[in-house]
């Protein structure tokens, strides 16, 4: 269910370029708890982006959604270097 929740994440933002909306309430309970995630995406083996928290704030399932779109559109390893910053 993490995963599915992750890939809808991206696909959302890849859709859209907006953040995942998640009805917590939809989910069962174990995933309403709050906690502290980190998403790693990888591409044929190599890194292309991980984001996360060691603190927990947010509900697992929220977090995995946040983390996962963040990961994918907001790793700053990863954003498209400008020309002027040469």
């Amino acid at each position: 269910m993490l995963l599915r929740v992750a890939r809808a994440a991206i696909d959302r933002g890849l859709a859209s370029r907006q953040p995942p909306e998640v009805e917590v309430a939809a989910f069962p309970p174990a995933l309403r708890e709050v906690a502290a995630t980190f998403v790693t995406l990888k591409l044929d083996g190599e890194l292309r982006g991980c984001i996360g928290t060691l603190e927990a704030r947010d509900p697992l399932i929220l977090d995995v959604a946040l983390h996962a779109y963040a990961a994918a559109f907001d790793d700053p390893r990863f954003l498209p270097v400008r020309r002027d910053e040469f």
